[in-house]
């Protein structure tokens, strides 16, 4: 799953508008008209891929890293690895997402 999300993430970089956009649009309807009228903004559109690159880089490479503990650790280990894969993976990411996104509603 990790993979196909990220792979998601990179291929909208060629779509008109990012995943991450997307995402943030439909999160916040009545905010719909915001983010439209930000993504005019040079540095708005460019922080959104930038944040939509990374995390589909971060998946990417959480999926890959599975797919090798995979072929050199038991499947009970990997179970039990698993959820601090993701943790290690996909909380920083996060942390950078959140303190982000407040970098780009402080400078609107």
């Amino acid at each position: 799953m990790s993979a196909t999300i990220g792979l998601a993430f990179l291929g909208s970089l060629l779509a008109a508008r990012p995943l991450i956009f997307v995402i943030a649009r439909a999160q916040s309807p009545e905010r719909a008209g915001v983010f439209d009228a930000r993504w005019a903004e040079p540095g708005f559109r460019r922080a959104l891929r930038r944040m939509t690159a990374v995390w589909g880089v971060v998946l990417l490479a959480e999926a890959a890293t599975r797919v090798v503990l995979s072929l050199l650790i038991p499947p009970g280990a990997l179970l039990l690895v698993s959820p601090l894969l993701a943790a290690a993976f996909l909380g920083p990411v996060g942390l950078w997402t959140v303190r982000r996104r407040r970098s780009l509603k402080e400078a609107s």
